[in-house]
């Protein structure tokens, strides 16, 4: 029963809605070629 909790899948889907907008900007917003990281929001 634990497994089908709403509040346990909502929180699955928020963190990979939220993986996937992080991994977004990385791929969209690209640093420079001298900078090691694209500065965070």
């Amino acid at each position: 029963m634990a497994i089908f909790n709403p509040q346990i899948i909502y929180c699955y889907v928020l963190d990979s809605v939220m993986l996937c907008l992080y991994c977004f900007w990385f791929l969209i917003y690209q640093p420079p070629k001298g900078r090691a990281k694209a500065p965070l929001p």
